[in-house]
């Protein structure tokens, strides 16, 4: 799939607050309908940074995973974290049924659910055993 503009974007401009503020991971598409890479603030520390090269002259394109992996909108949880687990990725992009990008999952997102799944269910563990004390 051909790579849009801003794969030929210097890594400089992309990280800057005006070109994405809100873009974390920042996905590329062409036409911005369907998704043909993925950069992550990990994929510029370690291959920018951590290999030396000017993020001024690095473009997007080069450092970017092109065509990653996606799980569609009507799969899942268990799907979602089954495939994260097997592919040893963070974040997974989300497609429609067409293969447009619709947002991403993070294991951070993962994290916070099970972390309110178990407060909820720590609270109602809590209440039956007061309630069954009273």
């Amino acid at each position: 799939m051909p790579c849009h503009w801003k794969c030929f974007a210097s890594v400089l401009w992309l990280a800057s607050p005006r070109a994405a503020p809100s873009m974390k991971p920042v996905s590329f598409s062409r036409k911005r309908i369907l998704l043909s890479g993925i950069l992550t603030d990990r994929d510029i520390a370690i291959k920018v940074s951590g290999e030396g090269k000017d993020p001024r002259q690095t473009r997007v394109g080069e450092i970017m995973t092109p065509n990653p992996a996606r799980i569609s909108v009507d799969k899942s949880l268990h799907d979602l974290t089954t495939l994260m687990h097997a592919l040893h990725v963070r974040r997974m992009p989300i497609v429609d049924g067409g293969g447009k990008a619709v947002g991403f999952v993070t294991l951070d997102d993962l994290i916070v659910l099970l972390a309110d799944e178990m407060w909820e269910m720590g609270r109602t563990v809590s209440e039956t055993i007061l309630h069954k004390a009273a």
